[in-house]
């Protein structure tokens, strides 16, 4: 019994299972192969479906598992920056990623709130994971790089090969001094207001889904 995809004259991809038996003669040598085919696409179809289900149920099971941790934190504390650091840590083996960063946003003009064109500033105030401890501290925020953006269109954004756009990580890749392959990026809010950014850097294994 084997298992192999074949593509047929008309382009489909078809699974087969084809099952083979010998046919012997008088004397007990193989006279004939006996070879029976089934068609299993369907079946494969509903496996890799199950598949996917699962994998959505363990992933959901890990972001109430984070999300329960966080809200422990909340209640037990009033350290925002002790917070932020379970943040980036949940968040960092959620996507299974090298490093998290959360980046607190602040105006540089004193009492100003945060807009798409106003001047900010941020502090890396919470890491986690490959080089994170690296960029703490204050950095300064361009709209030409990745926080920038963010900040800009206040909303996710996704690159899984930044290389295509260098320019948008020069910054970060200075904070951490080493090269960015993959990113997601995405705004905190609180009032519909931002309070930060938190990036998710290099995922270790497939790639980003959107």
């Amino acid at each position: 019994i084997a298992e192999s995809l074949y593509t047929s004259k008309w382009g489909k991809q078809i699974n087969v299972l084809y099952y083979l038996s010998p046919i012997l003669d008088a004397e007990g040598h193989i006279n004939l192969v006996q070879a029976m085919l089934e068609d299993i696409t369907e079946r494969k179809r509903a496996e890799q479906e199950v598949q996917r289900l699962n994998q959505d149920l363990r992933r959901h099971a890990d972001e109430l598992s984070i999300l329960n941790h966080a809200s422990q934190v909340m209640a037990s504390t009033l350290d925002m920056d002790a917070l932020f650091e379970v943040v980036a840590d949940q968040t960092r083996q959620l996507l299974d990623v090298e490093t998290t960063l959360f980046l607190y946003i602040y105006p540089t003009e004193s009492g100003a709130e945060i807009t798409p064109d106003l001047p900010c500033e941020a502090i890396v105030s919470a890491c986690s994971g490959l080089e994170a401890d690296k960029a703490k501290g204050p950095h300064r925020i361009l709209q030409s790089d990745i926080v920038g953006r963010v900040i800009q269109e206040n909303r996710s954004v996704l690159f899984a090969n930044a290389q295509e756009k260098p320019d948008l990580f020069v910054e970060l890749e200075t904070y951490l001094g080493c090269p960015v392959r993959t990113v997601v990026a995405a705004p905190l809010l609180t009032r519909g207001k931002i309070l930060g950014v938190l990036v998710a850097i290099n995922k270790t294994s497939a790639e980003f889904n959107e």
